[in-house]
């Protein structure tokens, strides 16, 4: 018997702005950089899709011209409508 998968978009379970900041806040603690792009990314579309927006979003826009440096982490995070908290480990 085979097993139908279907594909599957994280960005669908994300759909309060809670569940973008918990989800962000894991992969910050626990992520490497990769995981922390994919991660931004993944929030970008998930407001994309809760907006309806036919339009990429501008978190998406910055994310996908190049490397990840600590400014456009700053400008990426401000357009998804979140600041980063430091805290003690």
């Amino acid at each position: 018997m085979v097993t139908k998968t279907y594909p599957w978009d994280p960005a669908e379970a994300l759909d309060t702005p809670a569940a973008q900041a918990e989800y962000l806040s894991i992969v910050f603690a626990d992520g490497e950089a990769a995981e922390v792009s994919q991660a931004l990314s993944t929030v970008a579309r998930a407001q994309s899709m809760a907006s309806g927006a036919e339009r990429e979003s501008p978190a998406l826009s910055l994310l996908e011209s190049g490397s990840l440096d600590l400014c456009t982490l700053l400008d990426v995070i401000r357009a998804l409508g979140m600041r980063l908290k430091v805290i003690q480990a």
